[in-house]
């Protein structure tokens, strides 16, 4: 079976799985994020991380970390289009404007405000990844990311690092 020629999402990431090397692993992850982007659908390689998951080929952590990898272009697509984050971007450039801050600066001494707006931001990013997961079934990912984000985003982190640990020692390079 060469790299590019398994026929379903949950073929392609038994591949990831299976690679012999960190190398051969991003390899193939580049190529399914590609097809990702062309696509601009996650939903078919979610249901393929929840099918590993359910087989025991994945940790639920690491079925975190891959949901989450997978999805990431969700929300930061609709940064332009979603109200609610259109309007507390425009709150927050006019609070950097009435500062003298350029957009984007680093700006380690924001008022409360700004904080307060920045994590109204990132909840209303993880209400789209909870609308998102729960409609494709990906329920335990969407719940605790609706109860607990700090232990979700935890679990997404110990999950990245068991996911590529599994390559350990092979290569220094890591796969997403």
């Amino acid at each position: 079976m060469s790299l590019f020629d398994a026929k379903s999402p949950r073929d392609r990431l038994s591949q990831v799985l299976s690679a012999p090397t960190l190398e051969v692993a991003q390899t193939i992850m580049a190529a399914i994020g590609f097809s990702i982007d062309f696509s601009s659908e996650p939903g078919p390689w979610e249901l393929a991380v929840l099918d590993l998951r359910a087989a025991g080929a994945i940790s639920t952590d690491e079925s975190f970390h891959l949901l989450e990898h997978f999805a990431a272009d969700i929300p930061i697509s609709a940064c332009e289009t979603d109200p609610r984050l259109v309007s507390l971007s425009g709150e927050q450039r006019a609070l950097e404007q009435l500062h003298g801050k350029a957009e984007g600066e680093r700006w380690p001494d924001a008022p409360a405000e700004y904080a307060a707006l920045d994590d109204l931001y990132a909840r209303r990013m993880d209400e789209m990844m909870i609308e998102h997961w729960r409609t494709i079934g990906a329920h335990a990912a969407a719940d605790l990311l609706e109860s607990a984000p700090d232990e979700f985003h935890a679990a997404g982190r110990r999950g990245r690092l068991e996911f590529h640990g599994r390559w350990a020692g092979r290569s220094e390079r890591i796969v997403s």
